[in-house]
């Protein structure tokens, strides 16, 4: 029984450490641009029975690049805002390059960062739901649904496997504060689930 009680605290005291799994982010040239020239252009694609815009995925880019004929630029799938704004500053210079486009500094804005984590045991939703006050809807989601007002918008998603997805963050240091927030979080679901057992070891020794 000590044993026991010694993982337990053991694991109360881990830290939740989140991985970025994706940052999106846009910026504009504010000039129109001829998406036809682009089609065999290498790096890019261009379909537009697919898809109303063109995108540039290269050697050089971590993710991939969204190009509207308006100039609006999307970056989607780098790992970390620095790459994110890389890669479209990248972009312009291709098509500058291409003559498609002037060369211009650019304002790249973070729009979303998603992060993820695994906890390794399994969670009780509807009990972390009333704990929280978060919204728990099975029916429409499989997932607990929280915002905390740390987070600024931002929404922890909780699902009984273990897995955590936090999306809507707008920088690194919000990755950081949704950390501390799941620590917070943790620590109430482990907690409850280290009384559960020890009711459950209670109840199998009484009955033996």
């Amino acid at each position: 029984m000590r044993a026991r009680n010694s993982r337990h605290t053991s694991r109360i005291q881990s830290k939740a450490r989140l991985k970025i799994v994706n940052v999106v982010a846009t910026a504009s040239i504010n000039q129109t641009i001829n998406l036809d020239q682009l089609s065999d252009e290498g790096g890019f694609r261009y379909d537009l029975a697919v898809y109303h815009c063109a995108y540039l995925k290269d050697h050089l880019t971590k993710g991939k690049v969204s190009i509207f004929a308006t100039g609006k630029l999307i970056s989607i799938g780098t790992k970390n805002p620095r790459d994110a704004t890389s890669d479209l500053k990248h972009a312009v210079q291709k098509l500058a390059e291409l003559g498609l486009a002037k060369s211009i500094e650019i304002r790249p804005k973070i729009q979303n960062i998603v992060a993820r984590l695994e906890l390794g045991f399994r969670v009780d939703l509807e009990v972390l739901a009333k704990d929280l006050r978060a919204i728990y809807e099975p029916g429409q989601f499989p997932a607990v649904m929280y915002w905390p007002a740390r987070l600024n918008g931002g929404v922890v998603s909780i699902f009984s496997s273990g897995k955590v997805i936090v999306s809507g963050l707008k920088n690194t240091g919000s990755v950081r504060t949704a950390e501390q927030v799941l620590d917070e979080v943790l620590l109430t679901s482990r907690t409850r689930e280290g009384v559960r057992e020890a009711s459950t070891e209670r109840e199998a020794s009484a009955r033996c």
